[in-house]
């Protein structure tokens, strides 16, 4: 998924679901090494430490956070559609957790 998705969504409900629906279940995390595959997203307004995630597009990316999946899928898609509905986060794509940036 591109990064361009971002700019793409309106933050109707049926953009929402409709976004959530494309995106392909994750994977539980282990908790082994620095992270699994997991939904990236940057916090509206927050001044945090970014890390380096690498999108399943090849692309390399800065953001705050991966949201990952520790045992119910369910629950995850819940959590990034309500931080989307409520414009929490910024959603970038669908990535792995590479390492934090200096």
């Amino acid at each position: 998924m591109s990064t361009n998705i971002k700019a793409a969504i309106n933050r109707s409900k049926g953009d929402i679901d409709k976004l959530i629906s494309s995106l392909p279940d994750l994977p539980v995390f282990d908790g082994i090494g620095l992270g699994g595959m997991c939904y990236l997203y940057n916090i509206m307004g927050a001044n945090i430490v970014k890390h380096e995630y690498l999108l399943v597009t090849g692309e390399l990316v800065e953001c705050h956070k991966g949201l990952i999946n520790i045992g119910d899928m369910q629950d995850v898609r819940e959590h990034l559609r309500e931080d989307l509905y409520y414009n929490v986060i910024e959603f970038i794509g669908v990535g792995y957790c590479h390492r934090r940036t200096p």
